[in-house]
Protein backbone atom coordinates (compact mmCIF):
# COMPACT_ATOMS: atom_id res chain seq x y z
CA UNK A 1 0.00 0.00 0.00
CA UNK A 2 1.20 3.53 -0.94
CA UNK A 3 0.22 6.02 2.22
CA UNK A 4 -0.24 9.16 0.91
CA UNK A 5 3.06 11.52 1.17
CA UNK A 6 3.80 14.82 0.66
CA UNK A 7 6.81 16.16 -0.03
CA UNK A 8 8.47 18.02 3.37
CA UNK A 9 6.82 17.22 7.00
CA UNK A 10 3.66 16.73 6.81
CA UNK A 11 2.92 19.75 10.02
CA UNK A 12 4.20 21.93 7.50
CA UNK A 13 1.29 21.03 4.52
CA UNK A 14 -1.88 23.12 5.18
CA UNK A 15 -4.34 19.94 5.48
CA UNK A 16 -6.73 21.13 3.21
CA UNK A 17 -4.18 20.86 0.34
CA UNK A 18 -2.95 17.44 1.82
CA UNK A 19 -6.33 16.41 1.91
CA UNK A 20 -7.05 18.13 -1.73
CA UNK A 21 -4.12 16.34 -3.12
CA UNK A 22 -4.69 13.23 -1.67
CA UNK A 23 -8.32 12.54 -2.69
CA UNK A 24 -7.03 13.59 -6.38
CA UNK A 25 -4.57 11.02 -6.07
CA UNK A 26 -7.49 7.99 -5.20
CA UNK A 27 -9.83 9.63 -7.50
CA UNK A 28 -6.70 8.54 -10.51
CA UNK A 29 -6.84 5.74 -9.01
CA UNK A 30 -11.07 4.51 -9.60
CA UNK A 31 -12.79 3.30 -12.46
CA UNK A 32 -14.62 6.38 -12.00
CA UNK A 33 -13.00 9.73 -10.55
CA UNK A 34 -16.80 10.98 -9.52
CA UNK A 35 -17.12 7.98 -6.99
CA UNK A 36 -14.84 9.87 -4.85
CA UNK A 37 -17.08 12.29 -3.14
CA UNK A 38 -17.56 14.68 -0.11
CA UNK A 39 -21.02 13.47 1.09
CA UNK A 40 -21.34 16.98 3.00
CA UNK A 41 -22.96 19.96 2.66
CA UNK A 42 -20.50 23.24 1.60
CA UNK A 43 -20.16 24.26 4.76
CA UNK A 44 -18.90 21.13 6.19
CA UNK A 45 -16.81 20.87 3.68
CA UNK A 46 -13.71 22.58 4.71
CA UNK A 47 -14.17 20.93 8.08
CA UNK A 48 -13.97 16.94 6.63
CA UNK A 49 -11.04 18.03 4.27
CA UNK A 50 -9.06 19.33 7.09
CA UNK A 51 -10.16 16.08 9.29
CA UNK A 52 -8.52 14.52 6.01
CA UNK A 53 -5.32 16.10 6.21
CA UNK A 54 -4.80 15.34 9.40
CA UNK A 55 -5.38 11.69 9.52
CA UNK A 56 -5.19 9.86 6.61
CA UNK A 57 -2.09 8.59 7.19
CA UNK A 58 -2.81 6.86 10.05
CA UNK A 59 -6.52 5.64 9.08
CA UNK A 60 -4.61 4.11 5.79
CA UNK A 61 -2.05 3.11 8.04
CA UNK A 62 -5.23 0.87 10.24
CA UNK A 63 -6.25 -0.71 6.93
CA UNK A 64 -2.59 -1.67 5.71
CA UNK A 65 -2.30 -3.87 9.09
CA UNK A 66 -6.06 -5.29 8.72
CA UNK A 67 -4.92 -5.44 4.90
CA UNK A 68 -1.79 -7.60 6.04
CA UNK A 69 -3.53 -9.25 8.78
CA UNK A 70 -5.77 -10.87 5.88
CA UNK A 71 -4.13 -11.34 2.87
CA UNK A 72 -1.85 -13.71 4.89
CA UNK A 73 -4.58 -16.16 4.90
CA UNK A 74 -3.23 -17.31 1.66
CA UNK A 75 -0.02 -18.51 0.76
CA UNK A 76 3.20 -15.89 -0.15
CA UNK A 77 3.17 -17.65 -3.78
CA UNK A 78 -0.80 -16.81 -4.31
CA UNK A 79 -0.23 -12.91 -2.15
CA UNK A 80 -0.65 -10.15 -4.88
CA UNK A 81 0.90 -6.66 -4.98
CA UNK A 82 -2.04 -4.60 -3.79
CA UNK A 83 -2.53 -1.20 -2.17
CA UNK A 84 -5.42 0.16 -0.05
CA UNK A 85 -6.66 3.44 0.09
CA UNK A 86 -9.31 4.86 2.38
CA UNK A 87 -11.67 7.49 0.80
CA UNK A 88 -15.48 9.31 0.81
CA UNK A 89 -17.37 7.36 -1.55
CA UNK A 90 -20.47 8.86 -3.39
CA UNK A 91 -23.29 7.71 -1.22
CA UNK A 92 -25.26 7.46 -4.59
CA UNK A 93 -23.07 4.66 -5.40
CA UNK A 94 -24.57 2.21 -2.33
CA UNK A 95 -21.19 0.44 -2.03
CA UNK A 96 -18.49 0.10 0.63
CA UNK A 97 -15.73 0.04 -1.13
CA UNK A 98 -14.07 -1.02 -4.74
CA UNK A 99 -11.25 -3.32 -6.41
CA UNK A 100 -9.57 -0.72 -9.39
CA UNK A 101 -7.69 -3.90 -10.96
CA UNK A 102 -6.93 -1.82 -14.09
CA UNK A 103 -3.74 -0.22 -11.45
CA UNK A 104 -0.64 -1.56 -11.02
CA UNK A 105 -0.75 -2.23 -7.93
CA UNK A 106 -4.25 -3.64 -7.83
CA UNK A 107 -6.00 -1.04 -5.54
CA UNK A 108 -8.32 -1.24 -3.31
CA UNK A 109 -10.95 1.90 -2.11
CA UNK A 110 -13.46 1.65 1.19
CA UNK A 111 -14.94 3.84 2.84
CA UNK A 112 -14.73 3.04 6.54
CA UNK A 113 -17.44 5.89 6.98
CA UNK A 114 -19.89 3.73 5.73
CA UNK A 115 -19.37 0.41 8.19
CA UNK A 116 -18.61 0.49 11.94
CA UNK A 117 -15.25 0.21 12.81
CA UNK A 118 -15.26 -3.21 14.37
CA UNK A 119 -16.47 -4.29 11.04
CA UNK A 120 -13.32 -2.53 8.69
CA UNK A 121 -12.00 -6.05 8.39
CA UNK A 122 -14.85 -7.67 6.49
CA UNK A 123 -15.04 -4.66 4.64
CA UNK A 124 -11.29 -5.04 3.80
CA UNK A 125 -11.97 -8.48 3.32
CA UNK A 126 -14.53 -8.30 0.59
CA UNK A 127 -12.44 -6.17 -1.08
CA UNK A 128 -9.75 -8.43 -1.39
CA UNK A 129 -11.70 -11.33 -2.29
CA UNK A 130 -12.95 -9.49 -5.56
CA UNK A 131 -8.80 -8.94 -6.04
CA UNK A 132 -7.85 -12.46 -5.24
CA UNK A 133 -10.67 -13.91 -7.55
CA UNK A 134 -9.38 -11.22 -9.95
CA UNK A 135 -13.06 -10.42 -10.45
CA UNK A 136 -14.86 -7.35 -10.26
CA UNK A 137 -18.29 -9.69 -9.77
CA UNK A 138 -19.63 -11.95 -7.02
CA UNK A 139 -19.19 -15.29 -9.05
CA UNK A 140 -18.10 -18.27 -8.12
CA UNK A 141 -14.11 -17.38 -7.95
CA UNK A 142 -15.44 -14.44 -6.05
CA UNK A 143 -17.13 -17.22 -3.96
CA UNK A 144 -14.20 -19.23 -3.38
CA UNK A 145 -11.72 -16.62 -2.55
CA UNK A 146 -14.39 -15.09 0.23
CA UNK A 147 -14.90 -18.64 1.30
CA UNK A 148 -11.23 -19.39 1.86
CA UNK A 149 -10.82 -15.97 3.68
CA UNK A 150 -14.34 -16.51 6.01
CA UNK A 151 -12.80 -19.84 6.74
CA UNK A 152 -9.54 -18.37 7.98
CA UNK A 153 -11.03 -15.33 9.81
CA UNK A 154 -13.58 -17.66 12.17
CA UNK A 155 -16.33 -15.41 9.97
CA UNK A 156 -19.60 -17.14 8.68
CA UNK A 157 -19.00 -18.82 4.82
CA UNK A 158 -20.94 -16.88 2.85
CA UNK A 159 -23.36 -18.55 1.03
CA UNK A 160 -22.97 -20.34 -2.20
CA UNK A 161 -24.59 -18.09 -4.90
CA UNK A 162 -27.25 -14.86 -4.82
CA UNK A 163 -27.38 -11.37 -3.99
CA UNK A 164 -26.03 -12.17 -0.80
CA UNK A 165 -22.50 -12.18 -1.83
CA UNK A 166 -22.82 -8.49 -2.85
CA UNK A 167 -22.53 -7.88 1.17
CA UNK A 168 -21.16 -10.73 2.29
CA UNK A 169 -19.21 -11.04 5.04
CA UNK A 170 -22.17 -9.05 7.06
CA UNK A 171 -21.17 -5.68 8.38
CA UNK A 172 -22.85 -3.29 10.61
CA UNK A 173 -23.21 -0.14 9.16
CA UNK A 174 -21.77 3.34 10.52
CA UNK A 175 -25.37 5.35 12.08
CA UNK A 176 -23.88 8.65 11.15
CA UNK A 177 -21.69 7.97 7.88
CA UNK A 178 -21.30 11.64 6.86
CA UNK A 179 -19.91 11.97 10.85
CA UNK A 180 -16.72 10.27 9.98
CA UNK A 181 -15.23 11.95 7.61
CA UNK A 182 -15.69 15.18 10.54
CA UNK A 183 -13.82 12.86 13.06
CA UNK A 184 -16.96 12.68 14.85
Amino acid sequence: MALFSHPGSSSSVDPVMRATAYLAQVRQRSPDPSWIKMPHRHHQYGAALTWIGNHIDNLNGTFQEILEHLINCWPEHQRIPLELWAAPLDPDLGIDGFCCFHCQPMTLVVDPGRIAIDHWPQLVGHELAHAMAHSPGHGESFQRALSHLCIAQGWPLPPSHGDHLKSWPPCQPHPQPQQFWLGN
